[in-house]
């Protein structure tokens, strides 16, 4: 573009009110093609940025008369003017740190008809561009659990650093993107992310980026359709969000006597059933064949016996419980069938004794592992008292999300608790609290005992997602602070700050320690003893009834 020309300069200078008077009718969709032909590419438009191209040409070095050019920190602006004592043409490239300072001119090389064109600026625009002045910015920054009293000086303090994680964090990074191009920031703090809900009102960190009240945004947010519409974000990931269900398991109940029957599965409990059914079947046939077939003669002392079903039984039930029988048989098909029954006695009973005092003595098992495990659980639920929990749990889509907000936060439940009295609540309660880990294991692990440390359950709701930094949509800083932050992460800056926030769950110390039995798990065979005596005890005053019955009939007929 020919500066020297008169169209040219007030193309380039001229303001929007001018433009909108020479355009017959207002600004409407109707004649809009009309209005971008003659002002979208001008200052007053704040079009002088990395869009588009400019090559402007004049006879004279670049003069005080464009300083009032809107240019922007990425605009792509070159001047040249003649050199008539030097047969060349200098190039300079232009941009500003911000509109209200002054043009800075860097000589970008020169041409002539003889050379031709020679480029001097071999750098990276925003490698070139690294020297911001010290130009104070505006940041926005989502602080909880902090005193905003010299609040800069607070965000540095390494006790702070789990009171409000994400915001110490963030303001680290941030501090290495000022270091990078020569800039700082004055704090602008907000304690609320700003979510869009059905009416669109907007608030918080959101609302300061769609107003253009900030330069940058130090916390990183989510990307979602709802804020891009309000912002924009730089392609370079800062935190990692993990949030977890932290609860101390509660103990595993079950049915009543289920310990007992855990060893076996239930096939191979009706294989044994089936199996001693098989074995009494054949004592009792071979003792019907013996007694019918053969001269049979008692080895005790006691009535000859008939060999009855009862009989049977005992001899089955001496055989698993390794008593033994005083009945005996000269044949050997009644004594194989007896030895048949003593060996799978043996192997079943030690099979069941090995996988009970295994399962006994083991670490007991957890059962909450899923979010439909949490809202069938008879465990209380609750979140973090923080403004991104209510995106989370009561504007979420989910239907098992809003399933668990239904049953386990809605009123009359308590949604929302502070993270000090969640992590107290749970260590008197069965109690689960949403959360990021990071913030409450270095507490847990200082407060909680070892046995309460080994209960703690983690279940997760929500995958892993990573924040970015934000900032008003058309932001001249966009690629520079995209360039600064890629450069971090590939130095392993990001990694090492993880590690530095990112605390891991306390280790359980007492896996080796012996567990004791106690009484609910063992007591179903003091039952079975109980039962068994009641039995006794009624069948004995049964029979004595009818022992007497029996001789009062005698004494009768006679």
């Amino acid at each position: 573009m020919d500066y020297d020309c008169p169209e040219g300069k007030e193309y380039l200078l001229q303001d929007v009110p001018t433009i909108f008077q020479q355009v017959d009718t207002p600004p409407k969709i109707g004649n809009f093609a009309a209005i971008t032909e003659h002002n979208l590419l001008n200052s007053a438009r704040r079009s002088l940025n990395a869009s588009f191209i400019w090559l402007i040409w004049s006879k004279q070095k670049y003069t005080s008369d464009i300083e009032t050019l809107n240019l922007n920190f990425d605009t792509e602006m070159t001047w040249v003017y003649p050199e008539t004592d030097l047969d060349r043409f200098t190039l300079y490239d232009l941009y500003k740190i911000n509109y209200s300072w002054p043009i800075y001119g860097t000589k970008a090389g020169y041409w002539s008809p003889r050379r031709g064109l020679h480029i001097t600026l071999t750098q990276y625009k925003y490698t070139r561009r690294n020297d911001m002045k010290g130009i104070v910015f505006t940041a926005a920054l989502l602080v909880n659990n902090m005193p905003l009293r010299n609040l800069q000086e607070e965000l540095v303090k390494p006790e702070n650093r789990m009171k409000d994680a994400m915001a110490t964090y963030h303001y680290r990074l941030f501090q290495m993107l000022e270091l990078s191009y020569n800039f700082s920031v004055i704090i602008k703090p907000t304690s609320l992310y700003g979510y869009v809900v059905e009416n669109g009102k907007l608030e918080g960190l959101s609302l300061m980026m769609k107003n253009r009240e900030v330069d940058f945004s130090v916390s990183g947010l989510f990307i979602n359709q709802a804020r891009y519409m309000c912002m924009d974000y730089i392609n370079a990931r800062t935190w990692k969000y993990r949030s977890l269900v932290l609860f101390r398991h509660p103990p595993v109940t079950g049915a009543y006597g289920a310990v007992l029957l855990t060893p076996f599965e239930m096939n191979v409990w009706i294989s044994c059933a089936g199996m001693w059914v098989l074995v009494i079947l054949t004592i009792r046939f071979v003792s019907w064949i013996e007694t019918s077939i053969s001269d049979f003669s008692a080895t005790s002392h006691d009535e000859e016996t008939v060999r009855s079903w009862s009989d049977s039984l005992m001899i089955i039930v001496g055989t698993i419980s390794e008593q033994g029988t005083t009945m005996d048989s000269k044949w050997i098909s009644w004594r194989t069938a007896l030895l048949a029954a003593c060996i799978l006695s043996v192997m079943v009973n030690t099979s069941y004794s090995a996988s009970l005092v295994s399962s006994l003595l083991s670490t007991p098992t957890k059962t909450i592992r899923t979010i439909r495990d949490l809202i069938e659980s008879s465990l209380q639920f609750a979140a973090e008292d923080i403004s991104y929990s209510v995106g989370l749990f009561a504007l979420n889509p989910d239907p098992l999300v809003h399933e668990l907000y239904e049953k386990k936060m809605a009123p009359p439940n308590t949604p929302y608790y502070k993270r000090d009295v969640a992590i107290l609540k749970m260590r008197k309660e069965y109690f689960a609290f949403h959360t990021e880990p990071m913030k409450v294991y270095p507490q847990i692990r200082e407060t909680y005992t070892e046995e309460e440390k080994c209960e703690l359950t983690e279940v997760v709701i929500f995958p892993p997602e990573y924040c970015y930094v934000a900032l008003p949509w058309a932001s001249p800083y966009k690629e520079a602070i995209a360039i600064a932050m890629r450069k971090v992460i590939q130095s392993g800056i990001i990694n090492y700050q993880d590690q530095l926030w990112l605390a891991t769950k306390p280790p359980c110390m007492m896996k080796e320690q012996f567990m004791s039995v106690d009484m609910e798990k063992i007591s179903p065979a003091f039952l079975i003893v109980g039962i068994g005596i009641i039995l006794a005890i009624i069948l004995l005053i049964g029979e004595i009834a009818m022992k007497r019955r029996n001789k009062s009939d005698v004494s009768n007929l006679a």
